[in-house]
């Protein structure tokens, strides 16, 4: 389990240190937490020569993240926010600054075990700013 704080808004938020009087933001601990993946995006080809080359264009970096149904306290309403909202920020301990991150879109990802009682939402961040 690893703690993280999510906090989104409907404008810029500058400094992006962590505050706990910031409102729109909430603290959980993950079922699963994955280290932050770094994807390389280049350009791989051949030369008229033969000479095989690769450009790196940038290094993006994503979040992946489990919150129980432990964690969810106020019925999804703060994640359902933070998944429309316009800024959205994640902070990987309650302590550390925010990065600024964009969802992939689409439906809400939160699914139900067998008695459909209990949810689970799997996120899914990418970081705005290449590393």
């Amino acid at each position: 389990m690893a703690e993280f704080a999510l906090m989104w808004s409907a404008t810029t938020v500058t400094p992006l240190t962590y505050n706990p009087a910031q409102p729109n933001q909430t603290s959980y601990e993950s079922l699963e937490y994955y280290l932050p993946a770094k994807i390389v995006e280049s350009v791989v080809g051949v030369t008229k020569r033969g000479r095989r080359f690769q450009h790196i264009k940038h290094v993006l970096k994503n979040y992946r993240m489990v919150i129980g149904a432990d964690e969810i306290n106020d019925d999804g309403a703060f994640l359902l926010a933070f998944w429309s909202a316009k800024y959205k920020y994640i902070s990987n301990a309650a302590s550390d600054n925010y990065e600024q991150v964009i969802t992939p879109g689409g439906l809400f990802p939160i699914s139900y075990d067998d008695d459909e009682i209990f949810p689970e939402v799997s996120l899914v961040l990418f970081c705005v700013e290449p590393v």
